[in-house]
């Protein structure tokens, strides 16, 4: 799964390979999110890695805009 990951986070203009690849050792030895290690470490476009994901994944990326949210739907699941 790291290679994966290093693959998309490499598409996804990383800036620094090596230290990407250090944050993701040190995740999984860690038993930490890979993604959050990726995306924590502030070297790679947020975006186009997560698109990376959603691609490799198989899973439809929603590029629209979010309409606001009823009032009623609000209120039975608010925002942490």
């Amino acid at each position: 799964m790291i290679d994966t990951l290093l693959k998309i986070a490499r598409g996804s203009q990383c800036t620094d390979v090596t230290a990407c690849q250090v944050a993701l050792e040190n995740a999984a030895e860690n038993q930490r999110s890979l993604v959050r290690s990726v995306l924590d470490s502030k070297l790679v476009d947020e975006t186009q890695f997560l698109q990376g994901i959603s691609d490799w994944l198989q899973i439809p990326w929603w590029d629209k805009e979010l309409t606001s949210v009823p009032g009623q739907l609000r209120e039975k699941v608010p925002a942490r």
